[in-house]
């Protein structure tokens, strides 16, 4: 009597193997795409609560932070805003003022009682030591990394300092940075949403800059939460190099382009970058997106240039 034997011939076996290796090669994209899509979300509602903090600052003082504290010789650009609690040429910015809004005061406090407690008056990473101003700039602060970024919590291009991917805006005037930019963020700046005469959903505030494989050495360096690194005004290139730590570039609204020796802003997402508007919203903006006419307009807070759609 004849037995017949169930099973797979080896041709079905393959047929078999080859289809489940398709599908999980049908899979896998979207499975990344989803998680980008989570980590783009993410990053948006970083600049989200960038934008309150700094909305939450300017209840309290009727300006916006300065973009870095810096002694000058102009005694009254110095004037930033009424109380000075952060003593001069500290190099502060945005992000070490904004700590409190962000559930971050007990970091605050630390550092403004170092520095109120006599340290030396002088930027903030000439402060070395147990405790120091440098120790507490190496603390990872969430809110101001985005999760698509390639490096973790620490800049390591940046002496391994505390790293932000979000920098303030400075203008799209030349070398505004240490001058009064024609941005909200600028050495001593004291901008308030009154000096916005543009309007505020027409202004940027903050743009993302990544940490990702550079295509020259000073290209995406990222940046630093606490300020700036360097203020030296005798080699602009240099110090908008190394302290890009802190702002995006002279010519401050190309989108992920090479040129700028790192002074543009950039991103680890496909295709743009986010932006925190003077309104509080954030846009994801093309890194087609016209350059002359669309985001150097919006860089700069009273131009009076029409701006069109984006």
């Amino acid at each position: 009597m004849r037995v017949l034997r169930r099973g797979f011939t080896l041709i079905e076996l393959l047929v078999v193997i080859a289809i489940i290796a398709i599908l999980i090669a049908l899979l896998l994209p979207a499975v990344q795409q989803a998680r980008e899509a989570a980590r783009r979300s993410q990053c948006k509602n970083n600049l989200k609560q960038l934008g309150l903090a700094l909305h939450n600052y300017h209840d309290t003082h009727n300006v916006f932070p300065p973009g870095y504290l810096a002694v000058t010789t102009n005694t009254a650009s110095d004037s930033w805003r009424s109380d000075k609690t952060p003593p001069p040429d500290s190099q502060f910015g945005p992000g070490m003022h904004t700590l409190p809004y962000i559930d971050q005061a007990p970091l605050y406090n630390l550092i403004m009682a170092r520095k109120m407690g006599g340290a030396p008056a002088a930027p903030w990473h000439t402060d070395t030591g147990t405790g120091s101003l440098s120790e507490l700039a190496k603390t990872i602060v969430t809110p101001h990394i985005c999760p698509s970024d390639p490096m973790g919590g620490i800049n390591t291009l940046m002496s391994n300092f505390g790293k932000s991917n979000y920098v303030p805006c400075g203008g799209s005037n030349t070398a505004p940075i240490n001058t009064n930019g024609n941005g909200v963020f600028f050495r001593n700046s004291n901008i308030g949403l009154r000096d916005i005469t543009d309007g505020s959903s027409n202004t940027i505030l903050y743009g993302e800059k990544s940490t990702r494989a550079p295509a020259s050495p000073n290209n995406w360096k990222g940046a630093l939460w606490m300020g700036q690194r360097n203020s030296s005004a005798a080699v602009p290139y240099a110090e908008y190099d190394s302290m890009t730590g802190f702002y995006s570039g002279q010519t401050w609204s190309y989108i992920n382009a090479n040129e700028l020796y790192g002074r543009n802003f950039s991103s680890s997402h496909v295709g743009g970058a986010h932006f925190l508007l003077g309104d509080g919203s954030v846009r994801f903006i093309s890194e087609n997106t016209d350059h002359n006419n669309i985001l150097t307009n919006l860089a700069a807070r009273n131009d009076g240039n029409v701006i069109g759609e984006f």
